[in-house]
């Protein structure tokens, strides 16, 4: 009889394992891709201000430029948390399903 519970609670820690592993790489995967855009338009700014200062941009131009590159930063950054707290509910969910039919 107890070798039967412990190959229940093997098992069912592989599922958990199996759900929970490819979630956490995408977290962490989504996290990446935000720094990586955010330095890009970190860069893009300066190149901004260089071209300005070279007189191929005019200070409106350029100002309206950093102001869509804000607002793009600031709609990745809100998609990017939207996804991830809909992602946690999904997986309690479903986490909590598994453990009632096991």
């Amino acid at each position: 009889m107890t070798l039967f519970y412990l190959c229940l609670l093997l098992f069912t820690l592989a599922g958990i394992l199996v759900v929970c592993l490819p979630w956490l790489k995408k977290h962490q995967s989504l996290s990446a891709n935000t720094l990586s855009n955010t330095g890009l338009i970190k860069q893009r700014l300066v190149e901004l201000h260089i071209e300005q200062q070279q007189g191929l941009l005019s200070e409106v131009d350029r100002l309206q430029s950093e102001n869509e590159l804000k607002l793009a930063l600031l709609d990745e950054v809100q998609d990017t948390s939207r996804t991830t707290s809909s992602s946690k509910f999904v997986l309690i969910i479903g986490g909590l399903i598994s453990l009632g039919v096991g």
